[in-house]
């Protein structure tokens, strides 16, 4: 029979840090069921804002860093030290998290976006963009889901995969048969 090896020092450590990890995860689990803390930036072309003091992850894989930011209308056109301007709207973020949106590649919102079209626990999360039909389900018809999309506009983006499943069943229906024999 084999033996187990001594308990080590790594291991005690590496299970207490375990458990801080998810007793912080834990804590930090619930998300707020109020959007009020979520601010959106009016998307007028000539709107100039600056978010100053915010904490960035740029995503090109090198460390945080504390900067501020000016947007003209949608554009972000300089990151660094600013001093807001003159007819500048201002943002505060000291503390908050300034990140490129995050895109859930996996997702079950075809249907919550019909009736949460604000998709408030994305955008909370800092999801930008979902992409949906990704487990072989897809909204049909798409024509009329699109449609719908652009009459009631989601807060993220939008991208539709066709469901392997969908167009399955909307060829054999129901019937578990194979659909060739050949």
């Amino acid at each position: 029979m084999r033996q187990r090896p001594p308990k080590t020092r790594w291991s005690d450590d590496r299970r207490r840090w375990v458990i801080v990890g998810l007793l912080l995860g834990s804590a930090l689990w619930p998300l707020p069921r109020s959007s009020t803390h979520l601010q959106s930036l009016p998307s007028s072309q000539s709107a100039s804002w600056v978010i100053v003091g915010a904490t960035i992850v740029d995503g090109s894989g090198r460390p945080r860093f504390r900067a501020d930011v000016r947007l003209v209308g949608d554009r972000i056109v300089r990151i660094g030290r600013l001093a807001p301007a003159s007819g500048d709207r201002v943002l505060r973020a000291t503390g908050l998290v300034l990140a490129p949106g995050f895109i859930d590649l996996h997702n079950h919102s075809d249907r919550g976006l019909e009736t949460e079209p604000t998709a408030t626990s994305q955008i909370a999360q800092g999801i930008t963009t979902i992409v949906l039909g990704l487990d072989g389900n897809s909204p049909w018809p798409i024509a009329q889901y699109l449609q719908r999309r652009q009459e009631q506009p989601a807060a993220v983006n939008v991208a539709l995969l066709v469901g392997h499943a969908t167009v399955r069943q909307l060829v054999l229906g129901r019937d578990a048969h194979r659909a060739a024999s050949e």
